[in-house]
Order: C-alpha cells, then structure tokens, then sequence
C-alpha cells in the first residue's frame, strides 16, 4: 500500500490525476479496499478515460519504483502520472466495438498504388536479424 498511495512520490502522482473528487486512503486500509473504493473514481475530462484509474496508475508507479531500484534511473511525478494517464486512454480506445474501429480505418487515406512494368526493378533490403 505505501508503494503505490502513501509514500510522498505516490502521493505526488495522484494529486497529478484528474479525478471527480480527492479520494482519501487510510493506512489501515486493504489494497481489496482501494480496489472497491476507486471503482466509482471518474476522471474528468478532456482525459477522455471511461474506466477504472487504479489499475494504470499502480503500473506506472510500479515501473517507475523497478526503473529506479534496477537502472537508476528517476522520473518526474509528472512523467509518471501522464504515463498512467496514456496507458488506461490505449486501454480505452481499445476497448472499443470492432465496428467502429473499422469505421474509423475506413476514412483513412488510401496508400497510393506503385505501377511496375518489366523493365523496373524493385529492390527490397531487409536484415532479417
């Protein structure tokens, strides 16, 4: 509980999260409770995120703490809060009915079409490594 809410790194990131209202963890708290307890978490707009925050923002903060601990290297509260904020959009977006997915790859623009005839030679280089 303390990595991901009660150290003042974490605390950090959350104030970053645009969320309806504050929500507020007590240390006797169960992660099960933080679970239940943001279910009903909204973010606000123009975050454009439907779902549950926690899962994304308990990633980010995970990944940053084994950044840390294992390539010494440090990430700002907002580079890790926007990270979070980036992943549940992907996440949202693709959640999305499969038709309006394609609906969407519909109004894309066409690749234009190469037209070879015999004489033009066509290389193609790849390193298959």
């Amino acid at each position: 509980m303390h990595t991901f809410f009660f150290c003042p790194f974490a605390q950090k990131v959350w104030d970053l999260i645009p969320t309806h209202k504050a929500t507020h963890l007590t240390a006797d708290k169960s992660f099960k409770d933080a679970i239940t307890i943001f279910r009903k978490v909204i973010c606000l707009p123009p975050s454009e995120i439907s779902g549950n925050i926690l899962p994304w923002v308990c990633w980010a903060l995970w990944t940053a703490r084994n950044t840390f601990l294992f390539e010494d290297q440090t990430f700002t509260p907002q580079y890790v809060a926007s990270k979070a904020l980036r992943l549940a959009q992907e996440w949202n977006l693709a959640q999305r009915p499969q038709n309006q997915v394609l609906e969407q790859a519909k109004t894309l623009p066409k690749a234009p079409h190469l037209h070879l005839d015999r004489s033009t030679k066509l290389i193609c280089k790849m390193d298959a490594a």
